[in-house]
């Protein structure tokens, strides 16, 4: 999780964005359901944290079996660096699974005309799902 910080002022996790000039945090709160007292309960501790956030997060389950992948993504996204799709789409190629990352030059998180991108998404697991060409 390229993003994911300790942030100490709040002692939670959260994953720090930047926005221009001012940061979104989404916090990220572990519980865990403490099956005695039937009750959720958080998760104090900063390494059990982190392995649940390892856990939930895609890039860790990455394998050569991992279903094909097609991201389109601007490369001026200023909600989802591009980096977390090329570090995606790298650890795929690496375990030998099939995934594309098409950028659009200039574009945020979305676009003008993203309708448009279906049929290269429809185009691409006919290929990669059925085998299928045009």
């Amino acid at each position: 999780m390229d993003n994911y910080h300790r942030c100490n002022q709040y002692q939670i996790d959260c994953l720090l964005i930047g926005l221009e000039y001012q940061y979104l945090i989404i916090l990220l709160i572990f519980v865990v359901f403490n099956q005695q007292k039937k009750q959720f309960e958080p998760v104090e501790d900063i390494m059990e944290r982190r392995k649940i956030g390892a856990a939930i997060s895609p890039i860790t389950h990455i394998s050569k079996q991992s279903a094909p992948s097609l991201i389109i993504h601007g490369d001026q996204d200023k909600l989802v660096s591009i980096q977390q799709a090329e570090s995606f789409v790298k650890k795929m190629k690496e375990a030998g699974a099939i995934a594309e990352l098409d950028t659009r030059k200039g574009a945020g998180h979305g676009w003008a005309n993203m309708d448009k991108d279906l049929e290269k998404f429809a185009d691409w697991f006919d290929l990669h799902l059925l085998n299928k060409t045009k």
